[in-house]
């Protein structure tokens, strides 16, 4: 401005002559000011009047050229630019203004310049820069912008920037593709945006905006709208936020994404891991289930009908057995779970009514069918069995026992079509294997039944005849006795041999499922990523997070998966109240829910290490996904483990009448050995029981691995039933005083044994349980083991309180 002024006073002086002009010329430009200054005089004919020495270094042309030649003001301007130039020139006197040309410099090349000019009378003043650079640096980046808004018109993104002071918003594309609204909904009134978020949404999309403003430069968020259609579009919201010096806002920029199809795919993944969850845990308390395993055939059926019917969300579920020569199917168990009613099972399908369907059960694993009125293999049974019922959409799954298929378990959706899922169709095959273990396990119970009457017939024989023999000759009691006692042992030989037999028989059939569930599993766990934060669906935030976080995030996955003790009784209230504590400090929401999934995977505490994890702007979603992935892996790990208990038990069972062990022993912690039982009855201990653990620091022992699993799985399993699945258990373990053997007691709150049973606890085939809940087997295994380890076994008993004490020498 200063400049300006100079040139304005220097040009107005009439007094200067051509001397004084020269010297305050080289003045003014003494500080090397990059710009060419020249006086025209625009009446009675165009000449330049000065020239300053610059336009030599800006067009190749001297002063004295345009002193000379007043054409060179027509020659040095842009053949396009003439008609923009004597516009300019038109300006009334007193009048300051600026204009962009283009001239053309000696050599041919084009000059972008700036022309301020300040007009008089008949005279005009002016000052010319090279703005050469910054004309070039703005087409690029118009150019550039351009080339990005082409680019997020392709993608499906949005760009919009709102100026604070005009409170006017430009949309830099299309929105209305984004939003999927008509033409004009969307305007430079920001409302117009705001106005389309879902209410649900607005609240929370508005406190986001207000936070940002407040503490941040830009946000992040998705929200919901409803499109032209009625549709629900979910939109990620970016914005970038713009301050003066002083902190005032002044505009804002940002992005508005279609996100629906990613946010579908992510609702539809958490619904299909939320159910194949809730599968594997109905298989693994249906395996723990006692009816289960202790051959309860109706009772079985009936729960598995329940988890079927729960689980899926189905009206119905049966189970349909064939007659011997397949002339039909008969219905055994119901379940109607609106009414939650086992229903009438006379309905009955004949083989020569409905040909195509029998054939596509037998031929088949599972018969889907999503609409059984227009599916050629259902359509046979509309008349007789579909119409009845309101039948729609069914998924009939095989029995098969030993090889043989025997009946269908049969999920059906009453008077609304279903599309069944994959892992809806697989889960259907695993409770229709299931049905066909609860069968096997049936007849065992039968067998066992015939084998202990049996026995009891053969001893009342054998006592009648005694007394015979002792009214007959009182003189050979003596002899009489050693008979007796030889018998007893020939009676327990017999039991032995006959369990011997049964046992092989139960074996073969109970290895042909654990083989199945077993490749399942594996199946599964191949499926998932080596990485074991990644899985068929990877959230937003986790592609997002750097590598340290990433890291801590994999540290507490880990942290999870080595914890093996689950808080029950009070000490879970306090872990839940002190975890909540924790969350409410870094503004968690939904505090009890997280804290239930933490405590349920063992985490009581969260140590410092990892706050950096609680302090993101999606921590909450982060522990969440976290807890899931370490559940999910200690699932597989339980079923894992199940399997090989199984697998274990019944080699035990196999070994049972011949105890002596082959191979050597290894060395193995105890302590771990019992908490991994406590663990696989955590779902019994947690609502009514209290355990308290009291273990001192104890060496591994040489030892056979499995038996000592079976041996805690016996004794606390007679614990938590002599409690009736209410009480305290004590579990305590201690190294012995001399340092030559371990010490392990287990201690029950239940009613107690009673005296005149004291005496025949160990002895095989003796219980105290009603007829079908126990074998009479459990502790005479249990004394086998220890005597196998060189160790004791003895208890204690009063009403309240009954002690089971195990010594094992450590070598």
């Amino acid at each position: 401005m200063v400049l300006w002024k100079s040139i304005l006073n220097f040009f107005s002086s009439v007094k200067s002559g051509k001397k004084d002009i020269h010297n305050e010329i080289i003045d003014l430009l003494s500080s090397n000011t990059p710009a060419v200054i020249y006086r025209v005089r625009l009446r009675p004919t165009w000449k330049f009047l000065y020239v300053s020495n610059g336009v030599f270094d800006l067009l190749g042309y001297t002063p004295e050229e345009f002193y000379n030649n007043s054409n060179l003001r027509k020659l040095t301007v842009a053949q396009e630019d003439h008609d923009k130039l004597n516009q300019f020139f038109e300006y009334p006197p007193n009048t300051k203004a600026i204009i962009r040309l283009r001239f053309v410099h000696k050599n041919g090349s084009t000059i972008h310049v700036e022309h301020h000019v300040f007009f008089q009378e008949n005279e005009v003043t002016g000052m010319v820069l090279d703005v050469t650079e910054k004309v070039l640096s703005e087409n690029k980046l118009k150019e550039s912008e351009e080339r990005l808004v082409v680019a997020l018109q392709t993608t499906g993104v949005a760009i919009w920037e709102w100026d604070i002071e005009t409170s006017v918003v430009t949309w830099k594309n299309s929105v209305e593709d984004v939003f999927g609204v008509n033409p004009g909904i969307i305007n430079e009134n920001i409302q117009s945006y705001f106005s389309l978020i879902h209410p649900e949404d607005k609240e929370h999309f508005l406190e986001t905006i207000s936070s940002a403003l407040k503490s941040s430069d830009h946000y992040l968020a998705e929200h919901r709208i409803i499109d032209k259609t009625g549709s629900i579009r979910w939109i990620e919201a970016y914005a970038q936020i713009f301050r003066d010096p002083s902190g005032k806002t002044i505009r804002w920029l940002g992005t508005l994404r279609n996100i629906t199809d990613r946010q579908m795919r992510e609702i539809e993944n958490r619904e299909l891991y939320d159910r194949t969850r809730l599968q594997s845990q109905s298989i693994v308390e249906l395996a723990l289930s006692e009816a289960f395993y202790g051959g309860d055939l109706n009772s079985s059926l009936h729960l598995i009908l329940k988890i079927a019917a729960e689980v899926l969300n189905v009206c119905r579920s049966s189970v349909w057995m064939f007659r011997e020569d397949y002339s039909s199917l008969d219905c055994l168990f119901m379940y109607d779970n609106l009414t939650q009613n086992f229903l009438s099972n006379d309905f009955r399908l004949i083989s020569s009514e409905v040909p195509i369907y029998f054939q596509s059960i037998l031929n088949g694993r599972v018969l889907v069918s999503n609409d059984v009125i227009n599916d050629s293999r259902t359509i046979e049974f509309q008349e007789s069995y579909s119409k009845q019922v309101g039948l729609k959409s069914i998924m009939d799954a095989s029995i098969r026992v030993k090889g043989k298929i025997v009946g269908i378990f049969s999920i059906e959706s009453l008077r609304e079509t279903r599309v069944w899922k994959s892992d809806e169709v697989m889960f259907a095959g695993l409770l229709a294997d299931q049905v066909a273990i609860s069968i096997i396990n049936s007849e065992r119970k039968q067998t066992e039944d015939q084998i202990k009457l049996l026995n009891k017939n053969l001893e009342r024989m054998i006592e009648e005849r005694t007394l015979q023999l002792k009214m007959t000759n009182k003189d050979l009691s003596s002899t009489l006795e050693n008979l007796s006692k030889t018998q007893n042992q020939l009676i327990l030989s017999e039991k032995m041999a006959s369990l011997g037999q049964l046992i092989a028989g139960i074996a073969h059939e109970i290895n042909n499922p654990i083989g199945t569930i077993k490749a399942s599993l594996e199946l599964i766990r191949s499926s998932k990523s080596n990485d074991p934060l990644m899985g068929s669906v990877i959230p937003n935030f986790l592609e997002n997070i750097d590598e340290d976080l990433y890291n801590l995030s994999l540290d507490f996955y880990n942290y999870g998966l080595s914890i093996r003790d689950i808080p029950t009784g009070m000490n879970r209230r306090r872990a839940l109240a002190h975890l909540q504590e924790i969350l409410s400090i870094y503004e968690f929401t939904n505090l009890f829910h997280l804290s239930e999934k933490l405590v349920d995977i063992g985490i009581t505490a969260i140590p410092d290490r990892f706050n950096t994890l609680l302090k993101q702007s999606f921590s909450q979603d982060l522990i969440h996904y976290l807890c899931d992935k370490i559940f999910e892996e200690k699932n597989y790990e339980s079923i894992e483990y199940s399997i090989g208990r199984v697998s274990s038990l019944v080699r035990s069972l196999k070994n049972f009448t011949h105890i002596d062990k082959f191979g050597e022993k290894t060395t193995f912690d105890i302590k771990d050995s019992i908490e991994t039982v406590i663990t696989l009855f955590y779902s019994k201990l947690k609502q009514g029981i209290e355990v308290i653990k009291r273990f001192d620091r104890i060496p591994s022992i040489a030892c056979f691995p499995d038996d000592l699993m079976q041996l805690w799985t016996n004794l606390i399993q007679n614990a938590i039933q002599a409690m009736e699945f209410k009480g305290t258990l004590e579990i305590a373990a201690w190294q012995e005083k001399s340092g030559k053997s371990v010490i392990v007691e287990i201690i029950d709150s239940g009613k107690g044994i009673k005296d005149e049973y004291k005496d025949k606890i160990f002895q095989p085939f003796f219980t105290t349980k009603s007829l079908g809940e126990g074998s009479g087997l459990g502790l005479d295994i249990c004394k086998k083991i220890v005597e196998s380890h060189n160790g004791k076994i003895s208890f204690e008993s009063s009403p309240g309180r009954t002690c089971f004490r195990v010594e094992l020498p450590i070598s």
